[in-house]
Formats: structure tokens, C-alpha cells, sequence
């Protein structure tokens, strides 16, 4: 009678955390670099306002832990944006680098 009382909430935990790591590994593995950039691009188009667009924005392989990549965005008044995702795919704003790559 004991183990039914401990073994039924035990299942029950067990599940629902295999449900949790299935549904937010499925997030991760659908995750790809074009969506990402896309979402930085348009970010900054709706930031910076008139005269951007998501053209103006490049991406290229962060160096920092937890920095899966890097985009910069250069407005064609000078302003210069800059965005880190993280491997999961959170988008933070961050100073825009020194000097992006040349691609």
C-alpha cells in the first residue's frame, strides 16, 4: 500500500519532466541560424525605425560562452545595433561590435 502511495506521484513527476524535456528539446532542434537572423533582422528594423531594413544586418558565429551567434545592424544614419542569441534562441540586445566581420 506504501509503494503505491510513492510509486503513482513518482510516475506521474517522471512524466510530466519527460513530457517538459521532449517539448523544449523539439524548440531547440527545430532552431536554425536563417530563422534566428531573420527575428534579429526584424527586431532591429522595428527598433531603429524609418530607413532600416533587415538588409543591413549581418551574422557571424559568437566567441563568448552562451553567444550562438552575433548580429550587427548598421543604419544608413550611422547607428550601429547589435544583437547575441544564445543557443536557445534567446534574442538580447547588446553594444554592436567594434568592427563586423567581411563577408
Amino acid at each position: 500500500m506504501t509503494l503505491s502511495r510513492i510509486a503513482l506521484p513518482l510516475g506521474l513527476l517522471s512524466l510530466a519532466a519527460a513530457g517538459l524535456g521532449v517539448g523544449l528539446g523539439w524548440q531547440v532542434a527545430r532552431l536554425d541560424e536563417t530563422t534566428v537572423i531573420g527575428s534579429a533582422a526584424a527586431h532591429y528594423v522595428a527598433e531603429a525605425g524609418p530607413g532600416a531594413s533587415p538588409h543591413d544586418c549581418v551574422a557571424y558565429p559568437g566567441r563568448a560562452a552562451r553567444v550562438w551567434l552575433v548580429v550587427a545592424c548598421a543604419h544608413p544614419d550611422g547607428r550601429q545595433f547589435g544583437y547575441r542569441v544564445s543557443p536557445l534562441g534567446v534574442l538580447r540586445a547588446a553594444p554592436p561590435p567594434d568592427r563586423a566581420p567581411r563577408t
